[in-house]
C-alpha cells in the first residue's frame, strides 16, 4: 500500500523500532529467549533482535570472547570454565540498563546482553554514541580484570550508511584484531 505524498514517511520513519515492543516481546517467553549457564539472552534471541533492529540508528555492538579460555578448561576444567562464563555474564550483565545520557540528555532505556556461543558475548546498547559504547566496554573489562579475567573485544555503531548486520562484521573483525594485538603483545 503507497501513502498519498503528502503523508508519506521517512525510511526512517517507517523503519522506527518501538524498543519497549522489543523488551516486552522478550519477557513474553522468557524461557527459550535465555542462556541457561549465564541467564543472558541466547543466540536464537539475538538473531531475532538483530533482525528487528537491522536498520535503526545509534545502535551499538559488543563482541567480547574470553582470552585463553581453552587453557582454563584444559587445566582447571569444565566446572572451572562454567564459572568463568557465569562471572562474565554477570558482569556484563550488571553494566547493562546503564543510565548513559544520550546526545539529547534524555536516558537510554535498556540495553541486550547475549552469550551467542561458547566463550562468545555479545551487547546491544540502544540509542549509543561510539563514546560511551566505549565507556561500557571499559566498565565491563576493568571490572574483570580485577579477577584475572581477560576479554578481548570490538565494537560499532549503526548509522544511516552502516545497518546493524554490517555493524555486527566490523564488530567481530575488530575483537578479532583486538585478539591477534594481545597475543602478539604477549
Amino acid at each position: 500500500m503507497t501513502l498519498p505524498k503528502d503523508i508519506q514517511l521517512s525510511h526512517w520513519q517507517q523503519k522506527r523500532v518501538n524498543y519497549s515492543d522489543l523488551k516486552q516481546k522478550a519477557e513474553s517467553d522468557i524461557e527459550k529467549n535465555l542462556d541457561s549457564l549465564t541467564g543472558l539472552y541466547n543466540r536464537r534471541y539475538f538473531e531475532e533482535i538483530s533482525e528487528d533492529l537491522d536498520n535503526s540508528p545509534d545502535i551499538g555492538i559488543v563482541i567480547f570472547d574470553a582470552d585463553n579460555f581453552k587453557q582454563i578448561n584444559d587445566n582447571y576444567g569444565h566446572n572451572k570454565g562454567d564459572e568463568v562464563l557465569q562471572r562474565i555474564g554477570q558482569v556484563i550483565k550488571d553494566n547493562c540498563h546503564t543510565r548513559l545520557p544520550s546526545v539529547d540528555d534524555q536516558v537510554r532505556a535498556f540495553d541486550y546482553p547475549f552469550r551467542i556461543g561458547g566463550d562468545e558475548f555479545a551487547l546491544i546498547l540502544i540509542q549509543i554514541q561510539p563514546e560511551d559504547v566505549s565507556k561500557v566496554i571499559h566498565r565491563i573489562t576493568n571490572s574483570l580484570k580485577q579477577e584475572n579475567i581477560s576479554l578481548s573485544c570490538g565494537f560499532a555503531v549503526t548509522s544511516k550508511e552502516m545497518s546493524l548486520k554490517q555493524a555486527f562484521v566490523q564488530a567481530d573483525q575488530n575483537m578479532y584484531q583486538d585478539k591477534r594485538t594481545k597475543k602478539n603483545g604477549q
